[in-house]
This record gives C-alpha cells, structure tokens and sequence, in this order.
C-alpha cells in the first residue's frame, strides 16, 4: 500500500485522489482538469491504462506505480514541448539512485534499464493545463510475453522489493525542482539537459524517427534545450512522433 499521509506532507502537492482501481489515471485527470495545479491521482491498477500513440500499459494491481498529474505552467503553450524531457530526467535520476546499471532516456519519453524498459510517460493537454501520466515498474516480477523487447523493473533488476512511496516521493521532490527552474525560462534547465544527453539512447547512432504516416532519418546529436532530438539532418519535436528505432 502506498503511505499517502507521508505524500500530503510535501508542502506543494495540493491534494491526491487514490484509487484502488479506475480505468486510466490520465483520464480521471482530464475529467478534473480544473483541479489545483499537483493534484495527484494514483491508482493501486488500472483496467484500461494508456502509453502514447494508443499503446495499453499493463497495470496489475499493488505492484507497480501508476499516477497522473496536473500542471499549469504559467507559459505559453509553445514552450510547453521541454515538459516530457522534465519528467524523463526526474524518473531517470530515481532509477539511477536504486539501480546500479546502465540507465537511458529514449527520446522523447522512455526510460530503459540496458535494453529493457522500465518506465513510460504519457503528456495531454487540455485547456491550456498538463495532465502527466507515469508508469514505473517496481515490483512486478514477471511479465506477458511481447514481441520485440520485454519490459523490466526494480525488482527484476535488483531482486529486492521497493518501497513505492519512497519511489514516489523522490520523483516528486526531482521533478518540482526541475519545473521551478524551466518556469523561469520556458527551456531546459542546463543540469537537466546534461544529464539527459549524457544518458540518451541512441546517442551518436543512426536512427530513423517515425510518424504517422512518415519517417526521419539521421545521426542521433543531442537534446536540446526545448526538448527537441537533434539529428544530424535537423531537430524534431515530439509531437506525433510514434517509434524511434536505430540500425
């Protein structure tokens, strides 16, 4: 069971909505998008979890970490693109702190233990506010067989089981100090955009981005400092980016 009383002491979280089971936190987020800005809703599982481009998120119950929050940054909507990068360093450094291995962001919302996956980010925005959607892995041990690459998580990695509040926790203390200092500035803050390209997957290979319905190709450069993938060939915005795959 995640310690709620120990969440509602972080003094700028307004309140949090905890779920034994709904649908889709980033969907009962959006239905309460009036809601302060660090309204947390948190589901113990979800029936109908969502990943970008439509893609189910396995969510069996009281194992991992499945939340949803609203953000309303006080910026234009052009410079909300950095938003998803904030959230992937954030998880990246709390992977780091449990997991003494090799830890990637896979632009523009994946973060991968090696060559296995362990957390996702899904952003929507409504009405000019952010609802953040995340799912980490923590103790599930085992999961589904899909094609291509399996999933991993904490427990996998480490053969210990995690304390999800205090997993919780850490993201939210990461991520507010992040956010304080992109609101200044509308970019990427500097410590953030070094971590991300010293631990960026793909970095320095040839990649081909692909959209709906089109693809890019190119050598994978950097980060930049509103979230764009630099390539060799030019810099993309996520926007509706579906896959990026590397050769």
């Amino acid at each position: 069971m995640i310690d709620l009383n120990q969440l509602t002491k972080i003094p700028f979280i307004s309140s949090i909505k905890y779920f034994e089971s709904t649908t889709s936190t980033n969907s009962i987020a959006l239905q309460n998008i009036t809601s302060d800005e660090f309204t947390i809703f948190i589901a113990e599982t979800q029936s109908a979890g969502r990943g970008r481009n439509n893609r189910k998120w396995v969510s069996p119950p009281s194992s991992n970490l499945y939340f949803s929050f609203i953000l309303k940054p006080t910026l234009n909507p052009s410079l909300f693109s950095p938003i998803p990068l904030l959230v992937a360093v954030s998880v990246l450094e709390v992977v780091k702190r449990y997991i003494p291995k090799n830890i990637y962001v896979k632009w523009p919302n994946d973060i991968w233990v090696e060559d296995r996956k362990i957390s996702g980010t899904l952003i929507e925005i409504s009405n000019n506010s952010i609802v953040v959607g995340i799912g980490i892995n923590v103790n599930i041990k085992d999961f589904p067989q899909i094609e291509g690459n399996q999933p991993t998580s904490f427990f996998i990695e480490t053969n210990k089981i995690h304390n999800r509040t205090e997993i919780l926790k850490d993201f939210f203390h990461n991520f507010h100090k992040c956010y304080s200092i992109y609101l200044k500035s509308g970019i990427l803050p500097p410590e953030s955009m070094a971590v991300l390209n010293n631990n960026l997957k793909f970095k320095n290979q040839e990649v081909e981005v692909i959209f709906n319905g089109s693809s890019k190709r190119g050598r994978v450069e950097g980060i930049g400092a509103d979230g764009a993938l630099l390539l060799d060939t030019g810099k993309i915005l996520a926007g509706d980016v579906v896959s990026v795959r590397s050769f």
